[in-house]
């Protein structure tokens, strides 16, 4: 989902296995000058997959990717929203930092719960971030985005909006991941 040859967007999704089995899925939406947008692109896609070889849990990984980016030189932001899951714990864990946002949907109470969080990565030295642990079972979900879905404007001018992201989720659970997604986006192209 990273299309480097575009050359115009700053968001991606990505998804890394590491070698016990876990999977680490991200979405990101990256601020940064255009000459600068497309290189920090590559060092996010680098840097989780190396963080995605590590013992580090979800928020531990962003904790490093603000350290590192606050060294850099260039001006660079990213929000970023990451689940790391892991099939043999039965587990999943989601944090996140600036604009993106995710959504946990339990099969068993059919009830979505949003997270949104604070500072971009790469604004401050010590950003706060925040990870939730969920046990999971068959049928649970776990939707990442950016802001360009939540914060899209509808043709009465209001924001989309993450409850609405959320209602989708939770009325569509029976679908597949690919067709969820494709409603997701569809609902919201035809709403802006």
């Amino acid at each position: 989902a990273v299309d480097y040859s575009a050359c115009a967007g700053s968001d991606m999704g990505q998804s890394y296995r590491t070698v016990d089995g876990t999977t680490i899925a991200c979405v990101c939406d990256i601020t940064a000058d255009d000459i600068d947008r497309q290189m920090a692109l590559v060092y996010l896609d680098t840097w989780f997959s190396i963080l995605s070889q590590t013992s580090l849990d979800a928020q531990g990984m962003l904790q490093r990717l603000n350290a590192d980016m606050i060294r850099r030189t260039a001006e660079c932001y990213a929000s970023v929203a990451l689940a790391r899951y892991s099939k043999r714990e039965a587990r999943v864990e989601i944090a996140g930092t600036g604009s993106a946002s995710a959504f946990f949907f339990s099969h068993d109470t059919m009830s979505v719960k949003s997270f949104s969080f604070g500072a971009a990565a790469g604004i401050k030295k010590d950003i706060e971030t925040e990870m939730t642990t969920f046990a999971v079972r068959p049928g649970d979900i776990v939707c990442l985005c950016t802001d360009g879905l939540t914060e899209t404007k509808k043709g009465n001018g209001d924001l989309f909006g993450a409850d609405a992201v959320g209602e989708i989720v939770r009325r569509n659970y029976f679908l597949s991941a690919k067709e969820l997604s494709a409603k997701i986006l569809r609902t919201v192209a035809e709403t802006a």
